[in-house]
């Protein structure tokens, strides 16, 4: 496993990680959900959801892209959620987790182990790092 010290900059506007290219074969796929996510408009839950926030999905694409340079990172689920905003999820029983895009540089994130009767929640903010995100993304991939 890397070593991951890297936060997430400000000056670009940017979710970075490391430098360097994705090293995530699912990478691809996951822009594609994106750009469907970008096209949804209002009403697109047929129970009078808003239309993802474009920022939001901007963000997430950033983000996601800057996790995609971990090698051998699981992929995610892609969501758009109700609140307008994007949503990745990890699940692996008995794990989850889940990185919900809340603002332009913010995010808030839920693990949890139902084995181990934990959960924990948390904020993601600008100069933060991402090894916390990481760590609970692997976790969800790993076997028990």
């Amino acid at each position: 496993m890397s070593t991951i010290s890297e936060t997430w900059h400000t000056a670009a506007g940017d979710w970075p990680l490391a430098a360097g290219e994705s090293q995530c074969t699912w990478l691809p796929f996951v822009r594609e959900q994106l750009q469907a996510i970008e096209s949804l408009s209002d009403g697109w839950d047929s129970h009078g959801a808003p239309a993802p926030d474009q920022r939001l999905v901007v963000a997430a694409r950033r983000l996601i892209e800057s996790l995609a340079r971990v090698p051998d990172l699981p992929q995610p689920y892609v969501n758009p959620t109700r609140n307008g905003a994007v949503q990745f999820e990890w699940e692996a029983a008995p794990r989850y987790f889940e990185l919900e895009i809340v603002a332009e540089r913010a995010a808030e994130y839920l693990y949890s182990d139902d084995v181990a009767r934990e959960e924990q929640t948390g904020g993601l903010r600008e100069g933060e790092s991402l090894q916390q995100v990481v760590a609970y993304i692997r976790s969800v991939g790993t076997p028990q």
